[in-house]
């Protein structure tokens, strides 16, 4: 065997095996990605108090300002006074990215 042999054998293995192996594709690295968003806005959402959590999901869910203040027992500027510092919290922890806009 001469010398350098083996290393070129390796170094077509890799490259064979590099050839073999496809790239993630776009949808598994979207998968990942939300995966990602996904434990950081949990994370986000249990460190918020539970008042506030209460209120921004409550609007997130769908229900006016009015109708989740009558549901929490709360005046609608204190509904979206929480909300507000929800969001606020769950956007810095999210980095500033809206999951929403994430397509």
């Amino acid at each position: 065997m001469r010398v350098g042999e083996p290393e070129m054998d390796e170094m077509k293995l890799l490259q064979e095996f590099r050839a073999a192996v496809a790239p993630p594709d776009d949808a598994v690295l979207a998968r990942a990605r939300a995966r990602m968003l996904r434990q950081r806005l949990a994370g986000a959402l249990a460190a918020l108090s539970a008042t506030d959590r209460d209120a921004l999901l409550l609007v997130a869910d769908g229900l006016s300002y009015q109708e989740a203040a009558r549901a929490l027992g709360v005046p609608p500027g204190t509904l979206s006074s929480r909300a507000a510092r929800a969001r606020r919290h769950v956007r810095v922890a999210l980095g500033g990215v809206n999951p929403a806009d994430e397509s």
